[in-house]
């Protein structure tokens, strides 16, 4: 594959969890998409997708225009699920089951920038007190994209980056952007700053579910941030787009 990717100056992923809760759904997600449309990355992952939502984000100019959905009519979606969103044309789609009490799965895609392939991968990871199931799950997921040499796999893992056994899961040749772009703890689960979250979450909660990982020959995070930390105007109590903040990472050329 070629470095002609990288005459563009960079490569712009989001990650976000948009609640399937029912708390103002339309408002909140009104205002999700409008936060995204901002930015305009040039891969997009969500998790926690419903038919309303998916509903809303075809029906986007900016997404009609410009961008593919993985899964644009929900085949693959039960009562919720994942869809990655590509600026560039999706050569391949697949998902696979992962094993779960809960319907998880991983979302794959391959697309093509500029001669490099990128394999582009979200999951939403078991949920609740079961570490052992999403280590099996990470064994699937990182099984399936070892051949791949350009990799970004994000979404809701539902562990914490400072869970050491947990992380230990993580295939060693994934850099964790947050952490290598950003010193900040970037809590995606915040009771503290997230009034949301808090009217849902007995006590206090704060927790970096929400990842994106990169293993590739010659890209680098350089920057991160979260995205979706102000509440919509005009709602009482306060109401932010979802329970989870997005991420979204800009990665570079690392010179290779």
């Amino acid at each position: 594959m070629g470095l002609g990717f990288w005459r563009r100056p960079s490569l712009s992923v989001l990650t976000w969890n948009v609640w399937f809760g029912l708390e103002k759904p339309v408002r909140r997600w009104t205002r999700l998409l409008s936060d995204v449309a901002s930015l305009r990355p040039d891969l997009i992952a969500f998790q926690e997708v419903t038919e309303p939502f998916l509903e809303m984000l075809r029906k986007e100019s900016w997404i009609r225009r410009s961008y593919e959905i993985s899964d644009p009519h929900g085949e693959e979606i039960a009562s919720y699920g994942s869809v990655i969103v590509s600026r560039h044309p999706i050569l391949r789609r697949e998902t696979l089951d992962l094993e779960s009490q809960m319907g998880r799965k991983l979302v794959l895609v391959e697309v093509e920038i500029e001669g490099t392939t990128w394999t582009v991968g979200t999951v939403h990871l078991e949920s609740l007190d079961s570490a052992a199931t999403r280590g099996r799950q990470l064994e699937q997921v990182f099984e399936r994209l070892a051949p791949a040499a350009d990799v970004i796999l994000l979404g809701d893992f539902n562990f914490c980056s400072s869970w050491e056994e947990e992380n230990e899961r993580l295939h060693p040749d994934f850099v964790d952007a947050w952490s290598a772009a950003s010193s900040d703890p970037g809590f995606t689960v915040d009771t503290r700053r997230n009034a949301t979250r808090a009217r849902k979450t007995e006590g206090e909660r704060r927790t970096r579910f929400d990842r994106i990982l990169v293993r590739s020959r010659h890209a680098q995070p350089r920057s991160a941030a979260l995205v979706g930390t102000r509440p919509v105007k005009g709602e009482a109590p306060p109401l932010f787009p979802s329970d989870h903040f997005g991420v979204y990472c800009r990665l570079t050329s690392s010179g290779v």
